[in-house]
């Protein structure tokens, strides 16, 4: 496969006029631009083919730098630090990346695939396929370690999204309570070099693992399928574990979960309807 990133805008469900305070605030600087008195220009004679309009309702404010920010995935490959594609990427100023990817985040083992998993493969109920777990080591993929090197080199920052599905389908008799230490190990290889961290990918849609498990090899009593009163109570102990982490190691990260941009009411998926 040819060395392509692929990217994303992390959109927010906020006002792209002024945000509250949130984390991607917290390293906030205004910024000032010079604005001429006026700027000759002859006279436009055809017929606009863009209007602005304005929300009186909304007001001006702070916009966070990582507002576009891109992501790569764990397929793109292991040649990403190759001087000519930084160069390109370079280019693009990023002010954040995020890693290893959406779907893939959620059969991704970022040190080492676990024996924990169903030997059949990882279930993805949308077309009744089973996925090969991935790893962050070996010499094909875009490791870990890849990563953390182009990050360097770019001079940006990141974004983590933790395999929150192994919560799901993990054969132990505590998935939740190992899927989370699991990530908070991840965390403490992490130390300080990336601050944003999100727990799963679109985990309420059946395009991805852990959205239905097979019950016979689960220990814990988990539904069949996922539920967004149980993807809460999980990520409870996901950012409990994880802070604890953060906090042995004395850096600060900060944790986003997953809600819908809609309230889901009319939604085909039965999940959608009480996620939020």
């Amino acid at each position: 496969m040819m060395n392509i990133i692929y990217i994303f805008l992390l959109l927010f469900s906020i006002s792209l006029y002024a945000q509250n305070e949130n984390c991607f605030l917290y390293d906030f600087e205004p910024k000032n631009a010079i604005v001429p008195i006026f700027i000759e220009q002859d006279k436009i004679s055809s017929s606009p083919t863009a209007a602005v309009t304005t929300d009186d309702a909304d007001t001006l404010g702070k916009i966070s730098k990582y507002i576009l920010g891109n992501a790569i995935a764990v397929w793109v490959g292991n040649k990403i630090n190759n001087p000519t594609f930084l160069g390109y990427v370079d280019k693009l100023s990023l002010p954040l990346i995020r890693y290893p990817g959406g779907s893939w985040s959620n059969y991704f083992f970022w040190n080492g695939i676990p024996k924990d998993l169903p030997k059949a493969g990882i279930y993805i109920a949308s077309d009744s396929s089973y996925k090969t777990p991935q790893s962050g080591t070996g010499s094909w993929p875009t490791t870990k370690d890849n990563y953390y090197s182009m990050k360097s080199n770019l001079d940006t920052e990141g974004l983590i999204t933790i395999n929150y599905a192994y919560a799901r389908y993990g054969t132990s008799k505590d998935p939740v309570s190992q899927a989370a230490h699991y990530a908070a190990d991840w965390v403490r290889y992490n130390a300080s070099r990336t601050k944003f961290w999100e727990i799963g990918n679109e985990n309420a849609g059946p395009w991805e693992a852990g959205w239905e498990i097979d019950t016979s090899l689960n220990q814990d009593g988990q539904p069949a399928v996922i539920t967004g009163q149980l993807y809460g109570k999980h990520f409870k102990v996901f950012a409990d574990s994880m802070r604890t982490a953060a906090a042995e190691i004395n850096k600060e990260i900060y944790i986003g979960g997953q809600i819908l941009h809609y309230d889901g009411t009319n939604s085909w998926n039965i999940t959608d309807r009480q996620w939020n």
